[in-house]
């Protein structure tokens, strides 16, 4: 980044305030390029079928390394997978080329799709088998919480796992579940005890069950008591989605205001799943169920010169169809708002990423101008085969950094995954010159389910929530191709046109 003052000073500031739960993103292109590798492997766990709706899942990941010196791929990685029957990964082994060095890893989960163990394995030449290195153990309770985490390492002279870290988190909820304190606790294997590190606590909800307000606490273990350190306040549009976070600090004898997110808009939002502006930033946190589209931040000049809201930072993020974003980021200076920094994700059909765009304002210029891009060039057979991976700098064309070659595809129909449900999911009649029936199975109401219309221009044009197995809908609008998403949160269930004929 060239300014101090983008994007990631958004996240350093929430990193600070919101200190055990944010995340710190550093500024680098070699970091950027790092998490866009992570988010391309990752991609691995969504591939889709380019033919049919069900999940399809790679076998086999030759991954490879370009060679500027003489423009040609060198093999780094091969990666071998298999999976459950909804597609999650059960196995990964990983070799990498040209040296005997080999790791595995293995995965165990519950009922709900939540990893309960984590195995990671190392391999040992001198017996031509894997050596067991770290365990990762996970606990829940009824609601989906985390409760217990465990890293162990494996001993090999005593053949025994010897504990590393032990992390746990103590819930409790009222007569109606809602949370009213969340305490984490580390084990200090020198006293053999849980020490406590921070909590929320003290939390009030308003009358339609919604969270209004909690506080932050860290534990001091030189005296053994807590201290206050924050506290959160939420306000609700009438949709009782969050509009507006306060958040106040600490001084010593009375909390003051610190910092505001204000305008707060939501690409997604789930009030059964929100616990607070943990999972803020959407780029960073794509799979959430609560994802802000934006938001105006407004830190408090206190106590001089005005002793009121000063405009600071804000953000906003479009989307398309297939999943794209733009995010514009600005920040307030000399009285009026300025262009900072645009991030631009793209999506192909198969809901694979097909590159990043990072550009900076400038003000000379009067236009947005290119930083550098991220190309993800996806070839397609019956399923995504390659990916070849470019690094494009503003002055100058696209470089080969990294290729990704697919074989070995397993196919798997899912539990309550979107593939299950796209082939029941039914609208008619299509052409329609009059109301529309949209069925929907039966099992599959007890999620939040919605109908939504769009233009060619992406305009959202009607939107509906469907609470039967066949909902009849009446759509006031010309006669046109329209495009139609059935979804339930961040979930698709299905997508395609709908030709309305007045």
């Amino acid at each position: 980044m060239k300014q101090i003052i983008s994007f990631n000073k958004s996240i350093l500031l929430l990193a600070v305030v919101f200190s055990s739960y944010g995340t710190i993103a550093q500024s680098s292109v070699q970091t950027k390029i790092a998490l866009q590798k992570e988010k391309i492997f990752a991609e691995i766990q969504k591939m889709q079928s380019v033919s049919s709706g069900t999940i399809s899942r790679p076998g086999k990941v030759i991954h490879y390394n370009w060679n500027g010196l003489n423009n040609s791929w060198v093999p780094a990685d091969t990666n071998w997978y298999s999976y459950n029957h909804s597609g999650q990964i059960l196995s990964h082994t990983k070799k990498t080329a040209n040296t005997y060095n080999s790791q595995k890893y293995t995965y165990l989960y519950n009922a709900k799709g939540d990893v309960l163990e984590r195995l990671s394995f190392i391999w040992h030449g001198p017996t031509s088998q894997f050596q067991a290195l770290f365990r990762e153990s996970y606990a829940y309770n009824t609601n989906g919480h985390l409760v217990e985490s465990f890293l162990e390492k494996y001993d090999t002279l005593s053949n025994s796992w010897e504990l590393q870290d032990k992390r746990r988190n103590l819930i409790t909820y009222n007569s109606q579940n809602k949370l009213t304190s969340y305490t984490i606790q580390i084990w200090d294997s020198l006293v053999s005890n849980w020490i406590n590190t921070q909590r929320k606590i003290n939390y009030i909800y308003n009358s339609s069950g919604n969270i209004q307000q909690f506080e932050v606490q860290n534990y001091n273990p030189n005296n053994q008591l807590w201290g206050n350190y924050s506290m959160d306040q939420y306000s609700y549009n009438a949709q009782n989605k969050p509009v507006e976070c306060v958040v106040s600090n600490w001084t010593g004898s009375a909390y003051v205001n610190a910092i505001k997110f204000a305008n707060l808009s939501w690409r997604y939002f789930d009030g059964s799943t929100f616990e607070g502006l943990i999972n803020i930033m959407p780029l960073l946190y794509p799979n959430s169920k609560n994802q802000v589209s934006g938001y105006t931040l407004l830190g408090w000049n206190y106590p001089i010169p005005n002793n009121q809201w000063n405009n600071e930072f804000r953000f906003s993020t479009t989307f398309d169809l297939a999943g794209g974003s733009v995010l514009v980021t600005e920040t307030y200076t000399n009285s009026a708002w300025k262009y900072e920094e645009r991030i631009s994700n793209n999506f192909d059909g198969y809901g694979n990423s097909t590159g990043t765009k990072y550009e900076t304002w400038s003000s000379q210029q009067n236009n947005w101008m290119l930083d550098y891009e991220l190309k993800y060039n996806h070839t397609y057979t019956t399923y995504l085969s390659q990916s070849v991976n470019q690094f494009c700098p503003s002055t100058a064309g696209c470089d080969n950094f990294e290729k990704f070659v697919y074989e070995n595809y397993q196919v798997y129909s899912g539990l309550d995954d979107m593939p299950s449900a796209v082939s029941q999911c039914r609208i008619y009649p299509n052409p329609s010159n009059g109301p529309i029936s949209v069925m929907i199975p039966e099992n599959y109401l007890e999620n939040d389910i919605r109908f939504e219309l769009y233009d060619l221009l992406g305009n959202k044009v009607f939107s509906m929530d469907l609470e039967n197995p066949v909902n009849e809908l009446t759509i006031v609008q010309e006669s046109g191709m329209y495009l139609y998403v059935i979804s339930s949160g961040g979930s698709m269930y299905k997508s395609g046109k709908l030709l309305l004929e007045k």
